[in-house]
């Protein structure tokens, strides 16, 4: 299905930039 396509890769994206924020915030830290 495409849904399921297009879904994974918003979730894939809202991961990635989760984790980039993550990661400048331990940086801060």
């Amino acid at each position: 299905m495409i849904l399921i396509k297009y879904y994974k890769n918003k979730i894939r994206k809202i991961v990635a930039t989760s984790l980039n924020i993550l990661q400048l915030y331990r940086s801060d830290i």
